[in-house]
């Protein structure tokens, strides 16, 4: 690809496989690290905030415990992972220091996302560790992990965490230079395909599964980067090296670009529009109605007038106006509870009522779909 794939990302999730980040004696990757936090730090420096989803507390935690390979069972893997994990951060910590850059450890299993709560509170710790110049490196909590909670892989993980701080690109760095039109092991002739605008079940059928230590394969992969294109934002797979990684900073392609499914904007709307049931309601007075109808504004606690029903703050809820006729529906960042409290009140005067804010808005503008067909009531 031709043109600039940083020009329009803020926000990238980089993802680094246990074969990447460890080297072939079974520990850490030191020339590999070191490249990675100054990719992270030139990144930054052209205003692109970073996330790292890293592999590697296992294969580091079973060498450490002097075990062999196969883990035996969840337990095993357990213990690895608790002993691996620290050793892992602290590599990072360590590198990343290097540069000036501060780096934090986030843990995250699947219920952080089934819960509403729990879901909302590990995206405002990210984005809040992003806003800080942080560096979140983010693994799946394997020492508390059983089959009915895992993600299987982290590859599947880095695109929830791509969705959960609707980064711009995710970036998945393997052991293989790109995705290919056939098993490159099997057949002599494969081509490694440098764009893929659709996944399709072919190419899944065709793709590897992981290694010993590593849970994902190049089949787990395309899963992820179909996720994230069903989002609305592409993926770029690629062979985590020295020469990805600086080509990453050039704003070049390297490996294979996947496709997002449509517009990210566009996805979330359709997912907040169709994919959730409303769990109460706002009323909304006529002011408000023309900021949000007519010039697409945000839902500040200064045009609410009332609630309708009982909500958790990040539910669904239909906006009404003052007839009680729906004209939208948004993702709330109060609960019913809160609501009220702050109704009619000013942005600024949130904090000084409840002790806390979750933001100016009732409703942002990115988390609502809304009508502007109808007349002002």
């Amino acid at each position: 690809m031709d043109r600039d794939i940083l020009k329009d990302v803020k926000r990238l999730v980089v993802k680094i496989g246990s074969s990447t980040i460890t080297d072939s004696q079974g520990g850490i990757a030191k020339d590999f690290l070191a490249t990675l936090c100054e990719t992270v730090h030139r990144l930054n420096e052209r205003g692109i905030a970073v996330t790292v989803v890293s592999s590697g507390a296992i294969a580091l935690g079973y060498r450490l415990l002097q075990l062999e390979l196969p883990l035996p069972d969840i337990p095993t893997k357990q213990a690895s992972a608790a002993a691996g994990q620290p050793l892992l951060m602290s590599h990072y910590i360590r590198e990343f220091k290097k540069i000036g850059l501060p780096a934090a450890q986030i843990l995250i299993t699947r219920e952080d996302f089934q819960d509403r709560r729990r879901y909302l509170n590990a995206r405002e710790s990210l984005l809040k560790l992003l806003h800080l110049g942080c560096v979140p490196i983010v693994n799946e909590n394997d020492t508390v992990l059983v089959d009915e909670i895992k993600f299987g892989d982290n590859d599947n993980l880095s695109a929830l965490v791509t969705g959960l701080i609707d980064a711009d690109l995710l970036v998945l760095l393997t052991d293989v230079e790109a995705v290919y039109d056939a098993d490159p092991h099997r057949c002599s002739e494969a081509h490694a395909l440098s764009h893929i605008a659709e996944i399709t079940q072919e190419l899944l059928d065709q793709a590897g599964e992981g290694g010993v230590l590593g849970r994902g394969g190049m089949h787990s992969k395309l899963l992820a980067a179909k996720t994230t294109a069903d989002f609305g934002i592409p993926t770029m797979i690629a062979k985590g090296d020295r020469h990805t990684l600086h080509e990453l900073v050039a704003g070049k392609s390297c490996g294979t670009w996947i496709d997002a499914a449509e517009n990210r904007m566009i996805s979330r709307k359709r997912w907040i529009s169709r994919s959730l049931e409303p769990e109460g309601g706002v009323i909304v007075d006529r002011g408000a109605y023309r900021a949000l109808c007519e010039r697409g504004k945000s839902l500040l606690p200064s045009g609410v007038i009332g609630i309708v029903g009982q909500f958790e703050r990040g539910a669904l809820v239909e906006i009404k106006d003052r007839d009680g006729h729906a004209i939208g529906r948004g993702l709330s960042r109060y609960s019913s509870l809160d609501v009220p409290r702050i109704a009619g009140c000013h942005s600024k005067q949130i904090r000084s009522i409840l002790g806390y804010t979750f933001g100016e808005e009732i409703v942002h503008r990115d988390d609502m779909v809304i009508d502007r067909n109808g007349d002002v009531q």
